[in-house]
């Protein structure tokens, strides 16, 4: 009888601490609730990094989160994520009132650029619509134990070159003093500076060779095995044109060239499109001679290059001051200039 009697008395026990648990756990989630704290993350599910920025400093946004409104998450890489602790301001005209944050992204797609985001204390959190969203999306949230939400960027296709086209382009003539070295340029949009996914792109396609698009006859004794060595010579320029290549320089007087029946000079560049339909134009540090206008027939690393610059390909009877009468050039305002 003593022992069922104790039995009994332990039972009540143990449901008296459950209860006290239990309204200690309600008690924590109704102060949660108040205060409405919880994760926030943003999945980087693009092919390249997104640098992310947080904006809440407009009035009234009553965002009391970490970070603090103007941070700004640089170059999250792809399939990285970061972790922002929701916080709504209690007080100072806030209760009741949904907290609101507004994220930019960048690289942004086409014009969209932003996310407005509101979150209120019961939890909840939705973006508001706005022109030129973001085309980011917000998943839904998480189970009791973990009550946050998850936001993904926009996965955009992965950018590939076509095959480069390589041909000589004309430098200079005449008294001959340009500058000249490897660089990238983005015909479509302008742009000096391309991002580093487009130089991997251009890249990978370079290694696969380069198909002359030139003139002549050289389209027909043109060896695969050259193309893939231009090629990959000039992807090695790709990946180091911002980093280690140096501006170069051509110098020739009027003297010098007659002297070496040098008539123009040429600069190796390759051409190719990427699969978003941007032109991009790769110049190379190669150049060689011609002993008058006519645009080179041949590769660069060619039995007709070696020497070029030196005057022995050059004919025996060659005078390039006879074919000024024959050949037309741009004006030297024309000659494109590298940067170092």
């Amino acid at each position: 009888m003593l022992e069922t009697k104790n039995n009994k008395i332990m039972q009540r026990i143990m449901m008296m601490a459950v209860l006290i648990i239990g309204l200690f756990v309600i008690g924590a989630n109704q102060t949660m609730a108040q205060s409405r704290i919880f994760n926030f993350f943003i999945q980087n599910i693009d092919s390249v990094p997104v640098t992310i920025t947080l904006d809440a400093s407009w009035a009234g946004t009553c965002y009391e989160g970490n970070p603090s409104s103007g941070e700004i998450f640089e170059n999250v890489p792809p399939q990285g994520k970061v972790k922002i602790v929701l916080a709504r301001v209690q007080g100072n005209g806030c209760d009741g009132k949904a907290g609101s944050f507004q994220l930019t992204f960048s690289p942004k797609v086409g014009v969209k650029e932003k996310a407005l985001f509101n979150f209120d204390n019961a939890g909840s959190l939705w973006i508001v619509p706005t022109a030129n969203q973001y085309p980011g999306n917000l998943g839904p949230k998480g189970g009791p134990s973990d009550q946050s939400y998850t936001y993904t960027t926009f996965a955009r296709p992965k950018v590939t070159a076509g095959k480069p086209q390589g041909s000589w382009e004309f430098l200079c003539q005449g008294v001959c003093n340009e500058e000249y070295s490897n660089q990238i340029t983005n015909q479509t949009t302008r742009d000096t500076t391309v991002s580093e996914e487009t130089k991997t792109a251009v890249s990978v396609a370079l290694e696969g060779g380069v198909e002359f698009a030139g003139v002549g006859s050289a389209k027909t004794t043109v060896t695969a095995g050259l193309e893939k060595s231009v090629g990959r010579s000039m992807s090695t320029g790709v990946l180091n044109s911002s980093t280690t290549t140096r501006t170069k320089r051509i110098s020739f007087t009027q003297e010098q060239l007659d002297t070496l029946k040098i008539f123009a000079v040429w600069q190796w560049v390759a051409r190719t499109q990427l699969s978003n339909n941007q032109n991009i134009l790769v110049k190379s540090d190669k150049i060689t001679c011609t002993p008058n206008g006519n645009e080179p027939t041949y590769l660069p690393g060619s039995v007709e290059d070696v020497g070029a610059c030196t005057g022995k390909n050059a004919p025996a009877t060659a005078r390039p001051q006879d074919t000024l009468l024959y050949f037309s050039f741009p004006p030297r305002n024309d000659c494109i200039y590298t940067g170092s």
